[in-house]
């Protein structure tokens, strides 16, 4: 009974040892655990501030580019600007044409006639001194 006694305590030692072991190597295995989930973290973190330079840097190229555009933009407002002004000052001068035309036109029409009937009149005193 004494052996059965004495083993059965080793017995019981060697388990306590075991799990102990056990234990201590669940952690390690834990810690292995958290330092690969932290450099995962790590990883990401730098992904994502990787990401965000990149953004920054597109925003930055894209101000550059409306830097740019800006004054091309207001140069063809401007010449925009300037065609519908010119448009306009074209048309007033077509209804000023017209208006003069319909002012003037029987005025020259009379002008004509008379300067006619003066080259008639002047024939005749011609043939009248060739005589």
């Amino acid at each position: 009974g004494e052996i059965s006694c004495c083993s059965m305590s080793q017995f019981e030692a060697s388990i306590v040892e075991l799990t102990q072991r056990q234990t201590e190597f669940e952690s390690d295995e834990t810690e292995v655990e958290i330092n690969e989930k932290q450099n995962d973290i790590k990883d990401i973190e730098i992904q994502i501030s990787e990401a965000k330079a990149k953004v920054e840097e597109l925003k930055q190229a894209y101000m550059h580019v409306e830097e740019k555009i800006q004054p091309l933009k207001q140069a063809v407002e401007e010449q925009k600007n300037k065609f519908a002004q010119l448009n306009e000052e074209a048309e007033s001068a077509r209804n000023r044409l017209s208006t003069w035309e319909k002012d003037f036109g029987p005025l020259i029409h009379n002008v004509a006639k008379y300067e006619n009937l003066v080259k008639s009149k002047q024939e005749k005193l011609d043939d009248l001194n060739s005589t």
